[in-house]
């Protein structure tokens, strides 16, 4: 006797109930379905089945807790093609490399949150849990770095290039 069959014994329902309840859940668990696959936005439903795939697999990739690719999809297009992105990061944090290693991760993190919260120093320097003035000494070393740092094309580059969190 099945625990399904065994349960509707014990509260005294017929067969005919029990396929009754089964029938009323099947269609209510196609509803939840159907109302799921409602929600999904137009673009992704242009996507085939493999483009499809592909962003699953590249967000599980990402982390493992993403239930919901919309909610990541900067994340998704950055690291889309991880040849380009390493390329444009090379090319766009080159002055970085000259520097010892600590200390260009600390100025590649000052750059993002710089980015980030628009310049605004009281904000970056909350980000990074630093002291205001200690913002303002790494950015006047970025600004030695990075003299076209206020070129609206440079900001683009660095804010692609640093947008992505590399572990």
């Amino acid at each position: 006797m099945s625990h399904a069959t065994r349960r509707a014994s014990e509260l005294a329902l017929d067969g005919t109930t029990v396929t009754a309840l089964r029938t009323a859940l099947k269609t209510t668990a196609d509803e939840v379905v159907q109302a799921i696959i409602d929600e999904v936005p137009p673009y992704a439903n242009a996507l085939s089945g493999r483009m499809g795939a592909t962003i699953r697999r590249r967000a599980r990739s990402l982390s493992s807790d993403i239930r919901d690719t919309e909610d990541y999809l900067p994340e998704l297009v950055l690291s889309a093609d991880v040849d380009a992105f390493a390329d444009l990061r090379a090319r766009a944090l080159a002055p970085l490399q000259t520097l010892p290693a600590a200390t260009a991760r600390r100025l590649e993190e000052t750059l993002r949150a710089w980015l980030l919260h628009q310049g605004r120093r009281d904000e970056v320097a909350a980000a990074l849990f630093v002291h205001p003035q200690t913002v303002r000494y790494r950015m006047s070393q970025l600004r030695e770095l990075f003299p076209d740092l206020a070129s609206p094309q440079r900001a683009l580059e660095l804010t692609l290039a640093v947008g992505l969190r590399i572990s």
